[in-house]
């Protein structure tokens, strides 16, 4: 528990490597979302940035080129890993479960043309997060201060970083406290 409350000033080049790749995931979401927007070329250049540019590139690519490259370390140190498998797959689908029984399951789905791009976004927006958010920009915020002071500047980065799709002030709050 000790380990828990421990604060830390310990910041190094991966810090540095992770503000520079929040700040391009953040710049690039922003340019896709407010200044291309969903209409030009059908949307296509939406796609470009936020998926190929903003998240696979900056918020995938970087942090496992950095990694395993610069640092010479494994993608374990970014959460990727088979440890705990199992419990882990078993609490995302009695989790699964549970979100679809009081969200989904209350409404009309779209058809299967409509709802496989959605999963796929879904799972894709998934692997985002967790290789980003948390293998990425948590752990080297914990390396850096302590887990504490972590957890609540992941939630600040993680809240302003949705000034890209252009949410108001209130609502980057709230996510603030969805981060924690």
């Amino acid at each position: 528990i000790q380990h828990i409350f421990t604060v830390r000033w310990n910041p190094g080049k991966d810090l540095l490597a992770v503000a520079v790749s929040w700040l391009l995931v953040t710049g690039a979401l922003y340019t896709a979302t407010v200044i291309i927007g969903s209409s030009v070329w059908g949307g296509f250049a939406y796609f470009l940035l936020y998926a190929l540019l903003c998240a696979t590139i900056f918020g995938v690519g970087f942090p496992l080129y950095w990694t395993v490259t610069k640092r010479k370390r494994s993608i374990a140190d970014l959460g990727l890993t088979t440890q705990r498998l199992i419990p882990s797959l078993a609490l995302q689908a009695v989790f699964s479960v549970l979100l679809y029984s009081v969200t989904l399951a209350r409404v009309q789905l779209p058809s299967a043309n409509e709802l496989i791009p959605l999963i796929g976004l879904a799972l894709a927006i998934g692997f985002f997060e967790a290789i980003f958010w948390r293998g990425w920009v948590l752990l080297r915020l914990e390396d850096a201060f302590g887990i504490i002071p972590a957890i609540l500047l992941g939630s600040a980065l993680y809240a302003v970083y949705h000034i890209g799709y252009a949410m108001p002030a209130s609502e980057i709050t709230f996510l603030f406290f969805i981060g924690i």
